[in-house]
């Protein structure tokens, strides 16, 4: 299921109620980047990524496939414009255990960013099948501000 999604800023994040503080995730100007055997995906939290020098054609991608030596072949797997929100919860009735943005892109792969509640902070990378792929953040950005509900670190 879908939530409702406001941005107030690259700071602010409201799904459903629950408020994410995710100032932290966002890199300006950079980005992050994870290592597979035969290719590096560059990414963004909510913000465009800066991907490396030759990949001309994915302007406003939320992340970016790049194969390659001296000639890379960069591929977009999501744009801001096509990002849904939704709320990480085992029932209806559980706590909040985190928010998760979901990216497709015009190969109809997705990028799917988990950013979970915890105190720690790691990221890990999964290649689901060629065009899709899962983040699973484990990051204090991921534990609501505000709730109705109880979470892990903001029980009632």
């Amino acid at each position: 299921m879908i939530f409702t999604l406001t941005i107030a800023s690259l700071s602010a994040l409201s799904v459903r109620g629950n408020k994410f503080n995710v100032e932290q995730l966002t890199r300006e100007g950079s980005s992050y980047s994870y290592k597979f055997i035969d290719h590096t995906v560059y990414f963004n939290y909510l913000d465009e990524v800066r991907a490396p020098d030759g990949c001309s054609d994915v302007s406003g991608a939320i992340a970016v496939a790049v194969a390659g030596g001296s000639t890379p072949q960069c591929r977009s797997l999501g744009k801001n414009s096509t990002a849904k929100f939704s709320l990480i919860k085992q029932s209806f009735s559980s706590p909040v255990q985190g928010v998760r943005a979901s990216y497709t892109s015009s190969d109809r792969g997705t990028f799917v960013i988990d950013v979970m509640c915890s105190r720690m902070q790691i990221i890990n990378m999964t290649a689901t099948s060629p065009k899709n792929y899962l983040v699973t953040w484990s990051h204090p950005a991921g534990c609501p501000q505000k709730s109705m509900q109880k979470s892990f670190f903001n029980p009632i």
